[in-house]
């Protein structure tokens, strides 16, 4: 069986959010996933640095807004918790219907 292949948003741009690219990525080459990395969404475009993988931002925030009807599932690619936590409850409530996928390596045992 053949799965339709969904667009996975990661939310941050730094070290955790390009470890989970990777992941995804190695994820992507299982037959059983269904995910697809689409880019990095980032809360202030102002903020990247030379850590942030800035060729893979799609844009900020609002971007999500406007093209929300294009992604299938966010993930949380924050370390530090308090943003962490104030990004994901802001997104989770305004937009219920994306899915936050539980992303684990094969590997893992």
């Amino acid at each position: 069986m053949t799965r339709v292949r969904r667009s996975l948003v990661i939310l941050g741009a730094a070290g955790m959010a390009q470890e989970l690219r990777w992941l995804i990525e190695e994820l992507s080459t299982e037959a059983d996933s269904p995910w697809d990395f689409a880019g990095y969404l980032v809360s202030d475009l102002d903020q990247l640095t030379d850590l942030d993988d800035r060729g893979r931002v799609l844009g900020d925030l609002v971007w999500l807004g406007d093209h929300c009807d294009s992604v299938d599932g966010l993930v949380l690619g924050i370390g530090t918790p308090g943003p962490r936590l104030t990004v994901g409850r802001q997104l989770a409530v305004a937009h219920p219907d994306l899915e936050w996928p539980v992303l684990v390596h094969p590997s893992v045992s």
